[in-house]
């Protein structure tokens, strides 16, 4: 199969009201990746290494409806520095996916490799927060470790919820009807 982590953390947006941020990180030597050449025109003609990601999220209401899915197809198209990368550390991705009510949500999410049709399946429960009711309510918090705000490794990522012993972390939240 195709190992990945889901981390569901809600967030609520003066622009796009509230939606859950669904973070994914799969492991990518789970993935086929074959050699692509470069476009004629590239000036780099270092050859690419594509693999195509099948993902699926649905959203389920503390009833167990269905409140909302999605599914999305991507070409994942790294060169060596990217890829090596890629291996070594996941690969992340991020969706949003918008709530209409508050309540709590299970969310589950799979992921296909569409060249073997290995898949994963993964699912996490998140509370969205009547923030119309003007009391005071928190989004969920992400928390990150310095190597990761670095750039030096995927771990300490939010998607991973991995902290080593004695590791500096930066955590973010939102708050909301502070008065």
């Amino acid at each position: 199969g195709v190992p990945f982590k889901l981390t569901p953390l809600y967030i609520e947006s003066e622009k796009d009201g509230p939606f859950i941020r669904a973070l994914l990180l799969f492991d990518a030597n789970a993935l086929q990746f074959s050699d692509e050449p470069a476009a004629a025109d590239d000036k780099d003609q270092t050859p690419w290494k594509k693999a195509v990601v099948n993902q699926m999220l649905v959203l389920y209401d503390q009833n167990g409806a269905v409140a909302d899915r999605m599914a999305t197809s991507q070409n994942v198209r790294l060169r060596k520095g990217g890829y090596d990368w890629v291996m070594k550390n996941g690969l992340s991705q991020m969706v949003d996916i918008p709530i209409k009510k508050p309540g709590a949500y299970q969310v589950r999410a799979a992921v296909m490799d569409g060249v073997t049709n290995l898949t994963g399946p993964a699912s996490q429960l998140v509370e969205v927060p009547d923030i119309k009711n003007k009391q005071l309510a928190m989004s969920d918090v992400a928390v990150y470790t310095e190597s990761f705000l670095k750039a030096q490794s995927a771990h300490g990522a939010p998607a991973l919820r991995v902290v080593n012993p004695g590791e500096s972390i930066t955590y973010r939240g939102y708050l909301y009807n502070v008065a």
